[in-house]
């Protein structure tokens, strides 16, 4: 560069930290404007708290279809480790979620908050000084983000991202192959009450659309998306309705 008189003569001082600092703060409008969303996911995916967000912030927009959420499980994903998977569904809780750094946490909370319809709580306790006995007690005013309402969202989109999934990737090629594969995530909608979620999944037979199709991969996977858009995604639609704050996460 310096040879062809190329180089930048302008010095612009910039710390890491900075950088880092921007880059998070407009994180979610970058996830926005993504068309897909590659989701390699270990069963230990919601135990992340950034990663949970960024699922949250891109399967929320009303702009993104099913289609353009691409789960890769195949290194991890065998008939051992599958109930890991479900447990990792069940088990969702955003406000004790894992960090790197703790400072993160504050940052994601208030994203939380102004994107999601999750509210703050100011619970009250009182604290009994133990070294120094005297009358009265110290009123301890915390600050809790009630995460309730994306816990339900991703625990109702993570069950149809490995659904569908499953369906496009195992389910399709015999009836053991269907049961083994769907029938957990189908249970764990009846255990998180997602009761019209499990009658849709329900409607669809992989093996048997795939044998309908003559076993023709492109068409079966071409109906299978069609049949979606018609039935599953207004179930999607409503999830989304319930999380995200009027006029939030727009591109």
């Amino acid at each position: 560069f310096a040879k062809n008189e190329l180089r930048d003569q302008h010095w612009v001082v910039v710390t890491l930290g900075s950088v880092r600092n921007y880059t998070l703060s407009v994180l979610e409008h970058v996830v926005l404007h993504h068309k897909t969303f590659l989701l390699l996911a270990s069963f230990h995916f919601f135990t992340r708290l950034w990663p949970a967000f960024e699922l949250a912030v891109f399967a929320s927009s009303e702009s993104k279809g099913l289609e353009d959420i691409d789960l890769c499980t195949d290194l991890l994903l065998q008939p051992g480790t599958l109930r890991k998977y479900v447990e990792d569904l069940r088990k969702i809780n955003c406000y004790d979620c894992q960090v790197s750094d703790e400072r993160d946490r504050d940052l994601l909370l208030a994203k939380i908050r102004k994107y999601f319809n999750c509210e703050t709580r100011h619970p009250v306790t009182y604290d009994m000084p133990v070294r120094e006995p005297r009358f009265g007690c110290d009123k301890v005013v915390g600050t809790v983000t009630d995460c309730s309402a994306l816990d339900r969202f991703l625990r109702f989109i993570g069950i149809v991202i490995a659904w569908r999934a499953m369906v496009l990737q195992r389910a399709y090629q015999s009836k053991e192959e269907e049961q083994q594969w769907t029938e957990p995530f189908v249970n764990l909608c009846i255990e998180l009450g997602f009761v019209p979620l499990k009658d849709v999944l329900l409607q669809f037979k992989a093996h048997g659309q795939f044998l309908q199709a003559d076993r023709d991969f492109q068409r079966f996977s071409a109906e299978f998306e069609e049949w979606a858009a018609d039935d599953l995604m207004p179930l999607v639609t409503a999830e989304r309705r319930l999380l995200v704050r009027p006029g939030a996460l727009q591109v």
